[in-house]
Order: structure tokens, then C-alpha cells, then sequence
């Protein structure tokens, strides 16, 4: 059965989850990395809700502190993210040691933004951070074929290649939890409405949900 010293790890587990830390409150560093899915209206191959990759960094700070909003944090940082999709073969042969070629159209899109958080402690360790951030994606888009070869590297042959710079809003909700005074780690849940002004037959619209797993370092 459960023996003593199998009772002593579960109240000291308790204890390093339950006991309250001592908060610090001052500026912090945020460390995201996700997973997601893409929509881009006119893309072909369709990206519609690929899946995508999400790097995100944030310095954030309390905007009044020792006040009644000293929950409300000023943000500051940037994303990396990005996606790709790949049609069906149009070509399957030996020629030049090619076994096939098919089409593709990729994303990816650097992203300046500044944020709004509200930190709002749950009870002594967890806390909930609604946000909503204004980013500036600088985002490109391409379009080409990519030939496979039996001996050598995946070669991407393109067709179209845009790079533009839009405007759009991501609001999210992080679920956190503090491991001690200074670190916090959890999660973020976030979606993307952008509007890039890509050539046609491309869309405007730029659309992304994607979960984050964050560690956050506050000084």
C-alpha cells in the first residue's frame, strides 16, 4: 500500500505547489514557443488552417505600480512564425534522377508587436492573463513548385514571391503558473486577424490559432 514515506512526497509535492511564493512584480521576459493552424485567403495550395510553428519574445512591465491596476502590463516583443503546404504530384518520373514534383505555397512572417495584459492572480500560485496585442506582420508569401530527386536535396523552383508588411490584432489568454518568485511557466492560447496587402489572386486576409507553452523570467 501507500507507505509513510509515499505520504511525506505528496504533502511536500502539495506544499512546493499550494505554499505561496513571494511575488515579484517588476518587469519580466516572456519565452513562447507553439504549434498552430494558418488560414490565407487565395492561397494555392490552400493554406487553410495548416499546420504552423510560433516563436514568440515579450519584455513586459506593470504600467502603475503599488496602484489598484497594477495588474495592467505594458508589453513590448515580437513572433516568428510560419507554415507551409504542398499539393498533390504533378509529375512522377526518373528524369535526371527525379522521382516527383508537386506544388507548394509557404508563409512566414516576422512580427513586431505591443501589447495589453491584465495579470490576474487565481489563488496563491496560479494566475490568468487575458491580452491583446497590435503586431505589424512582415510576411512572405511564395508559391512555386518543389521537385524531389533521388539522390539529392528537394529543389524549390518559385513561381510568385511576395513580401509585405500588414497590420492586425492578437488577443490571447495565458494560463500560468509560478514555479518561484521569479519564474512562471504555462500556457497561451492566441488568434491572429492580420491584414496583408498581398498581389492577387492572394486575399488580404491572414488568419492563426496556435497554443504556446511560455516561460516567463520576472526581475
Amino acid at each position: 500500500m501507500f507507505g509513510t514515506r509515499g505520504w511525506v512526497v505528496v504533502m511536500m509535492l502539495g506544499l512546493g505547489l499550494f505554499s505561496k511564493p513571494v511575488l515579484a512584480k517588476g518587469p519580466a521576459l516572456d519565452f513562447g514557443l507553439g504549434f498552430g493552424g494558418t488560414t490565407i485567403d487565395g492561397s494555392l495550395p490552400e493554406i487553410d488552417n495548416s499546420f504552423g510553428s510560433r516563436f514568440n519574445f515579450n519584455f513586459s512591465f506593470p504600467i502603475a505600480p503599488d496602484t489598484a491596476i497594477e495588474p495592467l502590463r505594458l508589453g513590448i516583443g515580437f513572433s516568428i512564425e510560419g507554415t507551409m503546404e504542398e499539393g498533390p504530384r504533378i509529375r512522377d518520373d526518373d528524369e535526371d534522377d527525379r522521382i516527383e514534383e508537386r506544388p507548394y505555397s509557404s508563409y512566414f512572417a516576422f512580427s513586431p508587436e505591443i501589447k495589453l495584459a491584465w495579470s490576474q492572480p487565481l489563488g496563491e500560485r496560479l494566475f490568468v492573463e487575458p491580452s491583446v496585442a497590435v503586431v505589424m506582420p512582415i510576411a512572405n508569401y511564395s508559391v512555386g513548385e518543389v521537385e524531389s530527386y533521388r539522390y539529392y536535396r528537394d529543389y524549390y523552383d518559385e513561381d510568385d514571391d511576395q513580401t509585405r508588411v500588414g497590420f492586425g490584432v492578437r488577443p490571447a489568454l495565458a494560463l500560468g503558473f509560478n514555479l518561484t518568485e521569479h519564474q512562471a511557466i504555462g500556457l497561451v492560447f492566441s488568434y491572429l486577424w492580420a491584414d496583408v496587402n498581398f498581389s492577387e489572386p492572394i486575399g488580404d486576409k491572414v488568419e492563426a490559432f496556435d497554443v504556446l507553452f511560455f516561460y516567463r523570467l520576472t526581475f
